[in-house]
C-alpha cells in the first residue's frame, strides 16, 4: 500500500491573500495585452491602466474577502493523526474512490508563519522606502536654482519644451552640482551640472524633453502611488512584475514624447547613452539608487533600440485618444472585480496540492460491528495484517481473545483505510472515542470533499484537487 506523502492544503480560497493572488494573476496579463494592442502613448491614461493590476487586487480583497489569511495545513492519514497529535486536528478530509472514501486529517496550521512572512517583507520594503526618501531629500538640498543670466540657452530651451509638451505648470529647473543625473521629483526637474557641461545642445534638449514628458504625464505621482501599493503586498510576485512594467512603460513613453517634441530621436538616444557613460565614469552618486527615474539600467539598450525605430519611422509617436485607454480600464476593472467576486462565492472552498497517492486499491475496507469494535474486510493483504495484529495483541494480553478496537489495531498500522459511505458517521464516532481515551475532546467536521482537477495515472506523484464543504 502506498502512503500519501505530506500534502499542503490551502483552505478558504476567499481569504484576502488568495483573492489578491487570483486577481493579480488575471489582471496583469490582460493589462499588458491591451497596452500592447493599443500601442501608442497615452499620457496619464496609459499610466492609470498599467497601475490597475496593483490597485484592483487590494480593492477586491477589501470588498470580497472573508478572512485575511488562508488556512494552510498538512494532510495526513486520519487514524495515526488521532493517536499522535489529536490536539492539532482541524477537520476530516475525504478522497473518494470507487470503493468508498479515504479519510485524512488536516493537522496544524501555517497561518501565523504566513502572517510573519508577509509582515516581514512589507516592513523591509517600507524601511527601504523611508531610507530612499531621506536620501532624496539630501540630494535635493545640494541642488541650486538654474541661473537664467549665466545659463541662458538652457533656460530658453527648457521654456520652449515646456510649451511644446503643454505642461500647464512649468516646474522649476534645479542644477545638481558635480553630477551626471537627470530626474523629476516633487514638481521639480533636476539636471546634473556635468550634463550641462558635457552634452551637445541637441542631446541636452532631448534629456530635458524626457523629464518634462514625465511632468506632462504625471508619471511621478502615478509611479509613487504604484510603488506604495506594491510595497503593501510585497509578498505578491505579480505586484513586483506589474510595477516594473509600469516603470519601464513610463520611460519608453517619455522617450517617445521627447522624440516627438524635439523632432530628433537620435539626439534623445545619444543623450541617454552619454548620461549613462558619464554616470559610470565617476562623480558623486550618493543616494541616487533611491530615485525613481535615475536608473535606466538594463533597459538602456531597449530604449535606444526603440528610439532608433522611431528615427527609421517604424514606431508611432502620435498619442492615442483617451477613449481606447478608458475602454481598456473598464475591461480590466470588470475582469478583476469579477474574479474577486467569483472567488468570494466559493465560501469554504479550497485547493489541495497533493504529493503522493491519496487512495490505494489494496486499502482495507473498514466497517464497525454492533458492539463498536472493528470488523475489517478487504483484500487478502489487509486481512493478513489484521490477523498479525490480533496475534500480537493476544501474545501481550494472554490467552483471552477479543476483537480489537480501532485505536489499537487500525491506528497502530498507520495506513489509510477505505470507509464506505454508510459507515462514515460511525468511523467519525470511533475516532472521537479514540481521542477521548487519550484525554482529548475532539470534535471533527466531516464535510470536506475533494474532487480532482488534475491527477495523473495511477502512481502519479502530483495532483490538484478542489475542495468543497459538504452539507
Amino acid at each position: 500500500m502506498t502512503l500519501a506523502a505530506p500534502t499542503m492544503v490551502a483552505l478558504e480560497t476567499d481569504s484576502a491573500w488568495l483573492v489578491i493572488l487570483g486577481v493579480s494573476f488575471v489582471t496583469l496579463p490582460a493589462t499588458l495585452l491591451l497596452r500592447r494592442l493599443i500601442g501608442r502613448p497615452g499620457g496619464v491614461s496609459s499610466g492609470v491602466v498599467l497601475a490597475l493590476p496593483l490597485l484592483l487586487p487590494l480593492l477586491s480583497a477589501v470588498v470580497y474577502q472573508h478572512a485575511v489569511l488562508p488556512e494552510i495545513s498538512v494532510l495526513r492519514p486520519a487514524t495515526p493523526a488521532v493517536l499522535e497529535r489529536p490536539g492539532d486536528l482541524l477537520s476530516l478530509f475525504w478522497f473518494s474512490s470507487g470503493r468508498g472514501a479515504t479519510p485524512y486529517a488536516l493537522a496544524g496550521s501555517a497561518g501565523p508563519w504566513l502572517l510573519l512572512f508577509g509582515l516581514s517583507l512589507t516592513a523591509f520594503v517600507f524601511v527601504r522606502r523611508a531610507v530612499g526618501h531621506v536620501a532624496l531629500r539630501r540630494v535635493l538640498r545640494r541642488c541650486r536654482p538654474l541661473d537664467p543670466a549665466r545659463e541662458v540657452a538652457v533656460a530658453a530651451t527648457f521654456a520652449r519644451l515646456a510649451s511644446s509638451l503643454r505642461v500647464r505648470r512649468v516646474p522649476p529647473l534645479l542644477v545638481l552640482p558635480a553630477s551626471a543625473a537627470a530626474f523629476t521629483t516633487g514638481g521639480r526637474v533636476v539636471v546634473g551640472e556635468r550634463l550641462i557641461e558635457r552634452l551637445d545642445p541637441p542631446e541636452l534638449e532631448g534629456v530635458l524633453a524626457h523629464e518634462l514628458a514625465h511632468v506632462a504625464a504625471h508619471d511621478v505621482p502615478i509611479v509613487v502611488t504604484a510603488g506604495f501599493l506594491r510595497d503593501v503586498v510585497a509578498w505578491n510576485p505579480f505586484a513586483h512584475v506589474a510595477f516594473r512594467r509600469l516603470a519601464a512603460d513610463r520611460e519608453f513613453e517619455a522617450d517617445r514624447r521627447a522624440a516627438a517634441a524635439t523632432g530628433n530621436p537620435l539626439a534623445v538616444a545619444s543623450g541617454l547613452v552619454k548620461m549613462c557613460e558619464l554616470g559610470r565614469g565617476g562623480g558623486r552618486r550618493r543616494g541616487h539608487a533611491a530615485l525613481a527615474f535615475l536608473r535606466p539600467g538594463a533597459r538602456v539598450s531597449r530604449r535606444v533600440s526603440h528610439l532608433l525605430l522611431i528615427a527609421d519611422g517604424r514606431a508611432v509617436v502620435t498619442p492615442a485618444a483617451w477613449l481606447p485607454y478608458a475602454l481598456a480600464a473598464c475591461l480590466v476593472a470588470s475582469l478583476g472585480l469579477g474574479v474577486g467576486a467569483r472567488i468570494a462565492r466559493d465560501d469554504g472552498a479550497a485547493l489541495a496540492f497533493v504529493w503522493g497517492e491519496t487512495t490505494s486499491h489494496d486499502a482495507p475496507v473498514w466497517t464497525a460491528s454492533r458492539d463498536g469494535s472493528v470488523a475489517r474486510r478487504g483484500l487478502a493483504q489487509g486481512h493478513e495484517r489484521a490477523q498479525r495484529a490480533r496475534h500480537h495483541r493476544r501474545a501481550e494480553r494472554g490467552p483471552r481473545v477479543r476483537r480489537l478496537p480501532l485505536h489499537a489495531a487500525q491506528l497502530a498500522e498507520a495506513t489509510p483505510v477505505t470507509i464506505r459511505e454508510k459507515d462514515i458517521p460511525k468511523f467519525v464516532d470511533a475516532l472521537e472515542a479514540a481521542a477521548r481515551r487519550r484525554g482529548v475532546q475532539l470534535r471533527l467536521q466531516q464535510g470536506w470533499q475533494a474532487e480532482p482537477v488534475f491527477s495523473g495515472d495511477t502512481g502519479s506523484s502530483f495532483g490538484v484537487f478542489t475542495v468543497e464543504q459538504l452539507p
